[in-house]
């Protein structure tokens, strides 16, 4: 009898296992859509000179705050890229807010307050039609849609896309003091998908032709030889790619330029929550 009352709870043992890996969640924003921004210090003050919202759902809109001045946009392919964003210095203690909208109606509001000689600091705040709600939700990380729903932030969760280092045809040239991008075309973008380039040098933009670029895809492709043109890149900056579609397991490449040899190519994944790549096998 011992013997059989140890087989019964081995049994419910494995049968709850399973039921827990059938209810895998996925920690995923409740809005869709990526916020990155620009910004320079003139003294105290902080100059943002460009923001750029990606990975939206069609039909976003997008809100951008700073005293009186307000843009309003329908982002076409997923990004929405303002330039010459402040009118003028914002100084310490100021805010200015950035607000994605889905067509759902929720929304993700990001409050940035500029610090002297600091980056600004962040609040953010999420909303939908019944008021405050959570800025991240849970999805079941085995469901497949059958029949796509935009207004469900869970719609591409369980969904990612790889960039090969044979999908980019690049080329480069220069010496032990610089790099120069004579070609460099990324190619099978997925339909739908936005595209960011950003380069990292010391924080000044000193050693790189701007922070962050967005890129509308055509064909598929899209030419980051012509976006940079050609500039000389020093040793150890790093240029990358971002791919986003969007809640899903977004794709990045990096180039990591280095003196007198062809630079380092990585193939890294994007987080749903987060903006800060790392390696794909940390996220299957």
């Amino acid at each position: 009898m011992l013997k059989r009352v140890t087989l019964l709870v081995l049994l419910f043992a494995l049968l709850g296992a399973d039921s827990a890996r059938a209810q895998e969640t996925i920690n995923v924003p409740s809005v869709t859509g990526r916020v990155l921004y620009e910004y320079r210090y003139s003294g105290k003050n902080t100059s943002l000179t460009q923001a750029v919202v990606a990975g939206t759902t069609p039909g976003t809109k997008v809100d951008f705050t700073f005293v009186q001045t307000q843009f309003h946009a329908v982002p076409r392919n997923g990004v929405h890229d303002f330039k010459t964003v402040l009118p003028r210095l914002a100084r310490p203690g100021e805010s200015w807010t950035i607000t994605i909208t889905n067509p759902n109606g929720s929304s993700r509001s990001a409050v940035f307050q500029a610090q002297p000689h600091k980056p600004p600091l962040i609040k953010q705040t999420c909303a939908n039609v019944n008021g405050p709600a959570p800025c991240q939700i849970k999805c079941r990380a085995d469901l497949i849609y059958l029949h796509p729903d935009l207004n469900d932030p869970c719609q591409t969760a369980n969904q990612r896309f790889d960039i090969q280092h044979s999908r980019t045809d690049d080329d480069f040239s220069g010496n032990r003091q610089y790099t120069q991008v004579d070609k460099l075309v990324i190619s099978h973008i997925p339909k739908g998908a936005s595209v960011v380039l950003l380069c990292y040098g010391k924080g000044d933009l000193s050693d790189c032709p701007f922070y962050v670029r967005a890129a509308t895809p055509h064909g598929g492709k899209v030419n980051v030889a012509r976006i940079v043109g050609r500039y000389k890149f020093p040793p150890r900056v790093q240029l990358l790619i971002w791919v986003l579609r969007g809640i899903s397991l977004g794709n990045v490449v990096r180039y990591t330029f280095r003196s007198a040899h062809v630079p380092r190519f990585e193939q890294l994944c994007m987080p749903r929550d987060s903006l800060t790549p790392g390696k794909c096998s940390l996220f299957n």
